[in-house]
């Protein structure tokens, strides 16, 4: 199966990542992974567009970061702030909203 293109998850990175983040604190290339797990390799995040939106996240207030040594490495973890956690529950809402208005049309295409 051809994974899925960027332009189609594009719009819901922020449901992806808060969501991963609401199990445990991430650094970057773990977030990476575990998207690429969870989706069963359909979907591979690129690292411009990991960094970019963890960047986003964090200056509207719905992530944090902190530096922690993990093996001998610093590295940079984010973990969820509790208006990311309301964000991430409104953006589940958003999908489902949306997901119900595209089946509109994709049942109108079955009928024909």
């Amino acid at each position: 199966m051809k994974p899925i293109g960027s332009d189609t998850i594009r719009g819901n990175i922020d449901i992806i990542l808060l969501s991963l983040l609401l199990e445990d604190d991430k650094y970057g290339y773990q977030l990476a992974r575990e998207i690429e797990i969870k989706s069963k390799e359909q979907y591979v995040i690129k690292e411009a567009t990991l960094y970019s939106a963890l960047k986003r996240l964090e200056e509207q207030g719905h992530i944090s970061s902190y530096m922690e040594d993990a093996e001998g490495r610093m590295r940079k973890y984010y973990t969820i702030s509790r208006r990311g956690q309301s964000y991430f529950v409104e953006k589940c809402s958003e999908w489902k909203r949306s997901i119900t208005i595209i089946n509109y049309f994709l049942e109108d295409e079955k009928d024909e």
